[in-house]
């Protein structure tokens, strides 16, 4: 039954017994029937494919593309095998769509189908023709960009060509030009070249000690020759002794090529021994000259001491004696001073040498001075009430406002003291404030006092510490221009 299909639709094979015997109920019953309507119909579908079978492509045929009775067999299923077959290489079907228009680029495809041999692709519509004359020749190439297809009998309007030179041209220059005539030069133009010089009359110059253009106007001919100066004769005298200094002469004539001249008569050699080595150097006297194996005596080198030298003095001494020192030879130091057991003094105002016979330990230290922190008002007002002296001294009575200042180094602030200019009737105390708290360092000033201070208390203060100075009024009545002062150490 699969044969059927197969032979239908490759050659359109199709009898009523065949669709019948498709369309026939198979009982068992049937069975044998059926099989003599199938064979018939299989010898008709035999005869109608070997008249068909050259038209099969070669490649289907088993032997060589050509038809035999054995392919045959093979496709209709005869032979010694007596049963129906199929063969795996089936020619692909004749496509019934149309093909794709022409591309811009080649491709394979993907269809399994097969291109009739009578199939068209579609080609790209083709652009129109220019309507318009095209532009002129350029100076340069250009693509242009017209949608429109140039015709193929079209031309290109040509510059202007120059129009040909009627002028002569002028004569050859002694330097080139572009020129600037709109004309064009002629093939067989020629300038006219300048003149050549006249060819020299006259003998040229002897050969000079330096080169010169000269100024004739004629040309030197190709055979001319120039005069050379006389070459001085050679010396018939015997050339001078060699002098001490050179000297160029005064001769004209020529030194001849194995000349010689005398040279000065050597010295004799010394015969007396030269004189001992001089502390300095001399030129000498002598005419004579030193033989090459002469020597210097040399002066008496001085024995070595046997004494201990000097100790090491405070100044220095060329020393008197004649003896050499020896390469090992030690001077006595002086004994070091002993160091420091006492502390050194505060800085001083000025310096000093100091009169002590120790010396200072390499960690000493010395007491820098005491600065002072100084408050002043013109005083504290009437009322009692607690009042703060501005630093420095201000012409103003102290206000309630505590102002403060800033240690600009760690230490110790000690020495409080007051000083009024005129005394008042009241009486007061002034206290140091370390960062906002009151500290033991005070001192209080009595009714009719113009001076007081605290030469015991001391108070440690830190670099940046705050400080102000608490005036705090117990009897009313002010003193005049207050001044306050305390020592930083």
């Amino acid at each position: 039954m699969s044969f059927i299909p197969f032979i239908r639709r490759w050659f359109g094979a199709k009898s009523a017994a065949i669709q019948a015997q498709i369309n026939k109920p198979d009982p068992e019953t049937e069975l044998v029937d059926r099989t003599e309507v199938l064979l018939e119909d299989l010898n008709d579908v035999q005869e109608h494919v070997a008249a068909s079978f050259d038209s099969l492509p070669g490649a289907f045929l088993s032997k060589g593309g050509t038809r035999t009775d054995e392919n045959i067999d093979l496709l209709t299923g005869g032979g010694d095998a007596g049963s129906l077959h199929t063969h795996a290489n089936v020619p692909p079907l004749l496509s019934n769509a149309p093909p794709p228009a022409v591309a811009s680029s080649s491709n394979a495809g993907t269809s399994v189908d097969a291109a009739r041999a009578d199939h068209t692709h579609a080609s790209p519509p083709n652009p129109t023709l220019a309507t318009t004359a095209p532009p002129s020749v350029g100076a340069a190439s250009a693509v242009g960009s017209s949608a429109r297809a140039a015709r193929e009998d079209h031309t290109h309007a040509a510059p202007p060509v120059p129009a040909l030179s009627a002028t002569a041209p002028p004569a050859v220059a002694a330097a080139s030009s572009a020129g600037s005539s709109g004309e064009s030069a002629r093939g067989d133009h020629t300038h006219a070249s300048p003149p050549n010089p006249a060819l020299a009359t006259a003998a040229p110059p002897a050969v000079a000690a330096s080169s010169s253009p000269g100024v004739s106007d004629h040309a030197a001919r190709e055979d001319h020759t120039h005069a050379s100066p006389p070459v001085p004769a050679l010396s018939t005298t015997a050339p001078p002794a060699v002098a001490a200094t050179s000297s160029a002469g005064t001769s004209i004539e020529s030194a001849r090529a194995d000349h010689t001249h005398a040279s000065p008569p050597n010295p004799a050699l010394a015969t007396a021994a030269p004189p001992a080595v001089a502390p300095s150097s001399s030129l000498g006297t002598s005419g004579r000259a030193a033989r090459e194996d002469h020597t210097h005596a040399s002066p008496p080198v001085p024995a070595l001491s046997t004494t201990a030298p000097p100790a090491v003095a405070a100044a220095s001494s060329a020393g008197t004696s004649g003896e050499s020192a020896r390469a090992d030879h030690t001077h006595a130091s002086p004994p070091n001073p002993a160091l420091a057991t006492v502390t050194p003094p505060a800085v001083a105002v000025g310096s000093s040498i100091g009169t002590s016979a120790r010396a200072a330990r390499e960690d000493h230290t010395h007491a820098a001075p005491g600065s002072m922190l100084l408050w002043g008002n013109s005083g504290w007002g009437t009322s009692t009430n607690t009042k703060y002296a501005d630093p420095f001294w201000v012409t103003s009575a102290a206000g309630t406002t505590p102002i403060q200042v800033r240690v600009p180094r760690s230490g110790t602030l000690r020495r409080l003291m007051v000083l009024a200019r005129v005394s008042g009737a009241g009486t007061f105390t002034a206290r140091v404030r370390v960062n906002d708290v009151a500290t033991a360092l005070a001192v209080t000033v009595g009714a009719s006092v113009t001076q007081a201070e605290n030469l015991t208390d001391s108070i440690a203060v830190n670099q940046g510490d705050r400080i102000d100075l608490e005036v705090i009024r117990t009897v009313a009545g002010s003193p005049t221009d207050v001044t306050i002062s305390a020592e930083l150490v």
